[in-house]
């Protein structure tokens, strides 16, 4: 029969899913977690912008260090022109070379160096809270999408497991049937019921592989090897047990570590460091420069000796004597020996006092003032965020405990009234679809007290995220 026919492909499709289940390998929460951190693009980038600032914080080192810069220069003048060693006026055609090394040192500068120094260290620190910040928010959508992997494999399990008890129940009418004791129409509902559990495990298969998407998603997954997840033993609390708690105590106890308030701290912090840096502009800055300089030409020369030469000179009585003197005797210097020559050094101090700079000052500081109020103002909103978060999660998590023990309660009871139904049917005191209705509340039920299990189980975890315990399912 074609009923029958689907009644063996449902088991050996339950066979085949398993077993190709344990041929995956088995991956735990904080493997996900671990491999999310590790390949998350959004952590990747956070991770880059704490490198520029990690160099950001080196170059604000490096400032309280001189500057040395050196130049070279080569010229050639046509015509009358100035030589530039005997700053004298030529009309032959000049060839000219100059080096130079510059050095400054800045003194001070209204500490606005020490200042950036300070700000830089704690934008670092505060790239590391964001960093934190991410990750913990990665880790609970990691734990959420888990969490929903093992809720549509748990899910399916119980469509499976009604599946098994319809194929279980046409076989003994089956055999009812053929004893005579029961009409042949008296399957039609069953074999109904069989096919429509078919149907919802196809459902349930492709929750399952959505899940796990939404998963590998978050994790950057995409390598072709398939992994299912570890199914942990899990706890839960009693809705008693939340009530206990105290979102107050809560919210204090997450103030102390939530990354998202130290930051907002923090920035209160460099917004501050930013008036000191404006202010600087206010100070005069007295620096400290140096120079040393050389130049040579093509016309440069140098004295190799000397020749002596008679100058007559003729008294008033007529008479003439002569004066005994030398004049240089040159030759083309090169243009190393003209270095040596030509070398010069500076050394000296420079300062720069700010009288009027078109209020560029002042309004600078204005703006890092008004900065740190808004900078207050986030931080204050930071707060009633977090606040807020807290109590909503708080009674989020005891609403999901009373709706889970209500789903129990509701099983219990229903599992009795299945429990009725099938013997009921066994001795025909009741058709399938009256067998079936029971069977299918029963299953609804119970999908409903998975689907309320994890959803508290997520709320619980996400009460300890917000008070900084780590994110396990053991």
């Amino acid at each position: 029969m074609n009923i029958l026919k689907l009644a063996t492909t449902l088991v050996a499709l339950f066979i085949a899913v398993q077993s190709g289940l344990l041929a995956q390998e088995e991956w735990s929460l904080q493997k996900c977690i671990d491999y999310a951190h590790k390949n998350n693009l959004q952590l990747q980038q956070i991770k880059l912008t704490g490198q520029i600032g990690e160099i950001n914080h080196k170059q604000s080192k490096a400032n309280f260090l001189p500057s040395v810069n050196g130049s070279a220069s080569y010229g050639y003048s046509l015509g009358r022109a100035l030589n530039p060693t005997t700053y004298s006026f030529s009309n032959r055609n000049i060839a000219s070379t100059s080096l130079s090394l510059n050095a400054s040192l800045n003194l001070f500068s209204g500490f606005q160096n020490k200042n950036t120094l300070k700000r830089t260290a704690m934008e670092n620190e505060l790239n590391d809270l964001l960093s934190e910040d991410a990750e913990q928010d990665i880790s609970l959508a990691v734990c959420s999408a888990y969490l929903q992997v093992i809720l549509a494999t748990e899910q399916r399990k119980v469509i499976q497991e009604q599946a098994n008890l319809t194929i279980e129940q046409r076989q003994q009418m089956q055999k009812m049937v053929e004893a005579g004791t029961l009409a042949q129409g008296d399957l039609l509902d069953l074999d109904a019921q069989i096919a429509s559990d078919s149907a919802n495990l196809v459902t349930a298969d492709n929750a399952i592989a959505t899940a796990y998407q939404s998963l590998q998603q978050l994790m950057e997954y995409y390598p072709d090897e398939a992994f299912t997840v570890v199914q942990p033993k899990l706890s839960t609390v009693s809705s008693a047990e939340l009530e206990a708690m105290s979102s107050q105590q809560l919210y204090e106890n997450a103030l102390g570590h939530r990354p998202e308030i130290k930051s907002a701290d923090l920035q209160i912090q460099i917004a501050e460091k930013n008036i000191d840096i404006s202010n600087a502009a206010k100070y005069p800055r007295l620096s400290l420069n140096g120079n040393v300089s050389t130049n040579a030409t093509s016309l440069g020369t140098k004295v190799v000796g000397s020749e002596p030469f008679e100058t007559p000179v003729f008294t008033t009585d007529g008479e003439v004597f002569y004066i005994q003197n030398t004049i240089p005797v040159t030759e083309k210097a090169s243009y190393p020996s003209q270095w040596s020559d030509n070398y010069n050094s500076y050394i000296g101090l420079s300062l720069a006092v700010p009288i009027f700079n078109q209020n560029r000052v002042q309004n600078s500081a204005q703006i890092a003032e008004l900065n740190v109020a808004n900078s207050r103002v986030l931080e204050k909103q930071a707060r009633n965020q977090l606040r807020n978060d807290i109590n909503t999660a708080y009674l989020a998590a005891v609403s999901a405990a009373k709706s889970y023990e209500a789903s129990q309660s509701s099983i219990k009871a229903l599992k009795l009234a299945f429990e009725q139904a099938e013997k009921k049917l066994n001795i025909g005191m009741i058709n399938s679809y009256d067998y079936n209705t029971a069977k299918n509340r029963l299953a609804v039920a119970e999908l409903n007290e998975s689907a309320a299990k994890y959803e508290l189980l997520f709320r619980m975890k996400i009460l300890d995220f917000y008070t900084g315990q780590p994110l396990t399912l053991d």
